[in-house]
């Protein structure tokens, strides 16, 4: 393996060392004009390459900053994986009362399992969608004048029902 290695590493200089002087003879044909028009090039590809790569970096990395990883996210995706895990080893079974009474209990948690999810995706879009609306009407909310002093209860009316004033009603 080493010798196999350094051969590589020998042959790749040995490369590199007729490059150069085939650099240093240079090209007859090159002419300033080229050699700026492949310079112009070579950075326009460039260029094109590093946009392209930021825009697959930034498609990758979107959906995975969109939110924190809790410790609930990690067990569901372990709950999914053994949803998965088991659905592997039923598939592999024989056909039989077994794997049919397997498979039904397997789909029912499941459903459960999606059904919980989807009360979650539900939640965090209510719960997103309220805070938008908040922040929007934030300033914006007025109330009506309210009358508070009008007075209390009316004193010469018998009142109906259980009414405990602790100083001045039933407990004297």
């Amino acid at each position: 393996m080493a010798g196999r290695l350094t051969r590589k590493i020998i042959a790749a200089g040995r490369k590199a060392a007729e490059a150069a002087k085939a650099n240093k003879r240079g090209n007859r044909g090159d002419t300033p004009e080229l050699a700026e028009a492949a310079r112009k090039g070579a950075a326009e590809r460039m260029k094109g390459r590093k946009a392209a790569e930021a825009q697959r970096t930034t498609q990758r990395s979107s959906s995975i900053n969109k939110r924190t990883v809790s410790a609930e996210d990690i067990r569901q995706a372990n709950t999914a994986s053994q949803f998965r895990d088991m659905q592997m080893r039923i598939d592999d079974m024989d056909e039989g009362l077994r794997k049919k009474s397997l498979q039904r209990m397997l789909d029912a948690q499941q459903a459960e399992f999606d059904a919980m999810r989807a009360s979650e995706v539900d939640r965090a879009s209510r719960k997103s969608t309220q805070a938008a609306r908040d922040r929007k009407m934030k300033d914006k909310v007025t109330l009506p004048e309210m009358p508070f002093n009008k007075g209390g209860m009316a004193t010469g009316k018998p009142r109906k029902g259980h009414t405990d004033y602790r100083g001045n009603g039933l407990f004297k």
